[in-house]
């Protein structure tokens, strides 16, 4: 019988996709996959129905809150034409997360962009004290006062985000500060 220790420590240098072959190798191994963690960023819609969905640790939303896996560590939400589902649901981010990237699309047209308030306002309750490092990417260019809890250490914004005007919004708590290009 194969040892899960050192199955663990070969997985450890392969990526998530590696990982799920190497574990298929085996009726054996195969288990083993229902105890790996995997790390890699992957798009929750792509590995939702897998048994061992909980186990990946960075996930990327796209559309519609679905569950979030137990293991979750590092978050992305990308904000296109269809954010509104976001608000218009109790998006409840895990306390588990420590990576928090909000990313807005600017090709939304210019009616959809009055739901950016409301993002912004439900984000205001639900960044969890959990989030060490937090980033608006993309596109994103809102008044983040009282959006960042005083957990957070690092801090990027993309290229867009007006830092002039929110420099007072930013807690002391922060002390590695940069941007996206």
């Amino acid at each position: 019988m194969f040892s899960y220790d050192i199955f663990s420590q070969v997985c450890n240098y392969l990526n998530n996709k590696e990982k799920i072959y190497f574990a298929a190798v085996s009726v054996a191994l195969n288990e083993y996959k229902y105890r790996l963690i995997y790390t890699d960023q992957i798009g929750a819609a792509k590995v939702y129905d897998l048994p061992f969905y909980d186990n990946f640790e960075s996930v990327l939303i796209n559309r519609g809150v679905i569950k979030f896996p137990k293991n979750i560590k590092t978050l992305r939400i990308n904000c296109y034409a269809n954010c509104e589902i976001f608000t218009q649901r109790n998006l409840i981010i895990p306390s588990t997360v420590t990576h928090l990237t909000l990313y807005q699309d600017g090709e939304l047209p210019a009616p959809n962009y009055r739901y950016n308030w409301y993002f912004v306002q439900s984000l205001k309750k639900e960044i969890p004290n959990s989030v060490t490092h937090l980033t608006f990417d993309g596109y994103f260019n809102e008044n983040i006062k009282g959006c960042i809890p005083s957990s957070v250490t690092h801090l990027k914004f993309g290229r867009y985000f007006d830092l002039k005007s929110n420099k007072n919004d930013i807690p002391s708590s922060v002390t590695h500060i940069g941007r996206i290009f």
